[in-house]
């Protein structure tokens, strides 16, 4: 649990979780209770915030412009409309998280209710299924690796300079542990679909036993009752389970929007940085720039990549398989008919993480990018050696 309140106070601190947190509700054992509730304090803090980054921006947004290291205009300005949109959705992200803090709320106290309801199935298949901190532990640090180096490789110390990263970094961080914060919970809902699934396959080894002749109609339908209520608790669990991955998704909705194209504007930028100089024959960049640029695309591509991993390993958990296996092998007609209802609700039932329904949050997003990059990066080099020529 300090782990946990260790994540929490950082991500407040950072304006992603304006709620306020009660321990005493950790201790707990009700269902029901809350675990985070609305804060106004959280609110004007965000508030704060916003205002903070938009007068410091919006200043050293022409300090970029005039202390630039490049002599070329295209450049100057490509790097300050890269800033401005850093900035501005920085801004967007913390307006989110403070004027639709009911809807956070909602779904931070639905995913403990949640969590509480599939650990307490079978136990023994929740310890089974659960994951270590590990994965997220390796993530954080290499994180915090990358970014420590990438800070420190900005060695040009001009009063420009200091001031363009003095203010860029605090909101590359917070656009950063939105994507933390969001494959942390795509973690969660893997982990709570697997015990499901896990609970699925121990009712379906129970429910396939050899016919066994029984001589009163009555206990037939006694029998079969207590086979169909484990399934039909398990049936509700799951419903549930998709539709809050489904608010889940919209919430991250306009935060994923801003990342994702902040991520492919990054990308294309340093990567524009480092090939011009082969292209056009410019000035080249020394080791440690080109250091502190690879630094930067690993990083952002590092960011994309787990949050993409982690939406395909909560879609990889079908439970339709599942049920598919235990139809062929099922002999109970009360189950049977229960089992087809729930498999038509998952043929029609599709979780999936997208944004606005533009594009999904899977890999194939990785495959989009990189097209996209590379289409964007050949037209801005050949204008570039056509502005030389």
């Amino acid at each position: 649990m300090d782990i946990l309140k260790i994540t929490l106070n950082f991500f407040k601190m950072c304006g992603l979780a304006t709620m306020r947190f009660d321990a005493g509700t950790t201790q707990n054992t009700s269902v029901q209770s809350s675990w985070c509730t609305s804060s106004k304090k959280g609110q004007v803090y965000n508030l704060f915030l916003i205002c903070l980054i938009t007068a410091s921006n919006g200043y050293v947004a022409t300090i970029v412009y005039e202390y630039n290291i490049s002599t070329q205009e295209f450049d100057k300005s490509f790097d300050v409309a890269q800033y401005i949109y850093t900035s501005a959705t920085t801004v967007a992200i913390l307006m989110l998280y403070c004027f639709c803090q009911g809807r956070a709320v909602s779904i931070v106290n639905n995913l403990k209710i949640m969590h509480k309801l599939v650990t307490n199935v079978n136990s023994r298949l929740s310890k089974e299924e659960e994951p270590t901190m590990g994965g997220l532990k390796r993530i954080a640090i290499m994180t915090t690796v990358i970014w420590f180096v990438v800070v420190f490789t900005s060695c040009n110390l001009s009063f420009g300079v200091v001031m363009y990263y003095l203010t860029l970094y605090p909101c590359i961080l917070i656009i950063n542990c939105t994507f933390l914060q969001y494959t942390m919970i795509l973690h969660l809902l893997k982990q709570l679909f697997a015990i499901l699934n896990a609970n699925f396959r121990y009712v379906s080894r129970q429910s396939i036993v050899p016919k066994i002749a029984v001589a009163a109609t009555n206990s037939m339908l006694q029998i079969s009752t207590k086979k169909t209520q484990p399934f039909s608790d398990l049936c509700e669990l799951y419903t549930s389970l998709c539709d809050l991955s489904m608010d889940i998704s919209k919430f991250y909705h306009l935060a994923m929007l801003f990342c994702v194209s902040h991520v492919f504007i990054t990308l294309t930028t340093w990567l524009y940085y480092i090939t011009k100089p082969l292209v056009t024959g410019a000035i080249e960049l020394s080791i440690i720039d080109y250091t502190h640029s690879l630094l930067i695309l690993m990083h952002n591509f590092f960011m994309l990549f787990i949050l993409t991993k982690s939406v395909d390993a909560v879609v990889d958990e079908k439970t339709g398989k599942i049920t598919n296996r235990w139809l062929a092998n099922l002999q109970d007609q009360h189950l049977v008919n229960e089992l087809n209802l729930f498999s038509n609700y998952l043929l029609h039932k599709n979780v999936s993480f997208t944004v606005y329904g533009l594009f999904s949050l899977n890999e194939t997003l990785l495959m989009s990018i990189t097209g996209s990059i590379t289409t964007y990066l050949v037209i801005i080099l050949q204008f570039q050696s056509g502005v030389q020529k």
